[in-house]
């Protein structure tokens, strides 16, 4: 009943109670990983990889379950789901989708913020063709700014109004000690400098421009370089790189997503 609630799918009672369906929920992932065909979408940080996702319906958003956006400024502000959890939400979600002959993914690493993605999942989506999405700095900017200032900003505030700026503050710091030791000591406190005066405009002319210069730093002084790295290790993968409208038309023609 619980399954059929969840997923809308009728499946035979399992006897056994929460262990039995642990084991059912485990085995199905399994199961439904190798039998569908993933595609994997990649792309620079900011890019819009997660908003593209949302445009498809055959997709499973792996951030989305897991509650994080995958980078070291990828917390929300609100906790993740336990590790089991996580892996129940996720078989559930392919149980609805087992149907569909492909899958879109975003490309991620074995883990996203503190959960685990299950090794199957990462077996075949570490093998599967790779769809890169290419956009512009200013864009990716747009949509950094977005999610992480803007967006976070309001949702801390909702969540608490009278420190909610305060834990938006602390976010960032907390974020920017995440990668200090990558970025040198130098540049961490550089990075800090801009942080504190973006902050401070922010908070008392309620201006969010002075986080531009942070951001950009960070896409392109910290994240590229780490990103044209890995994606040479996959470039034997790659099946079409485009814009977001040039994936979608792609993905269609290809009747994918």
């Amino acid at each position: 009943q619980w399954i059929y609630e969840a997923s809308g799918v009728n499946y035979p009672r399992i006897k056994g109670g929460y262990k039995a369906l642990r084991r059912f929920l485990i085995d199905e992932t399994d199961r439904i990983m190798n039998q569908i065909t993933p595609v994997v979408i990649g792309g620079q940080t900011g890019c819009g990889k997660t908003l593209l996702l949302n445009r498809l319906k055959n997709t499973i958003d792996l951030e989305g379950l897991a509650n994080h956006r995958g980078s070291a400024f990828g917390n929300t502000t609100t906790p993740q789901p336990t590790q089991i959890n996580f892996e129940n939400e996720l078989a559930i979600e392919l149980i609805k989708k087992q149907t569909c002959s492909h899958l879109v993914f975003e490309d991620e690493g074995s883990n996203v913020g503190t959960v685990h993605i299950p090794q199957c999942v990462q077996d075949k989506t570490s093998q599967a063709e790779l769809i890169l999405l290419e956009v512009s700095v200013e864009q990716r900017l747009k949509v950094s700014m977005d999610a992480y200032v803007i967006n976070m900003q309001q949702d801390f505030i909702q969540q608490d109004a009278v420190n909610g700026f305060d834990n938006f503050a602390n976010y960032w710091f907390r974020s920017l000690e995440k990668i200090q030791r990558r970025l040198g000591l130098e540049r961490y406190q550089a990075m800090l400098k801009l942080v504190n005066s973006a902050l401070e405009r922010y908070k008392n002319q309620g201006e969010a421009d002075g986080f531009y210069p942070v951001v950009e730093e960070l896409l392109v002084g910290y994240y590229d370089p780490m990103y044209d790295y890995q994606i040479q290790k996959k470039m034997d993968r790659v099946v079409f790189k485009g814009n977001a409208n040039e994936v979608l038309a792609y993905l269609a023609e290809h009747s994918i997503g």
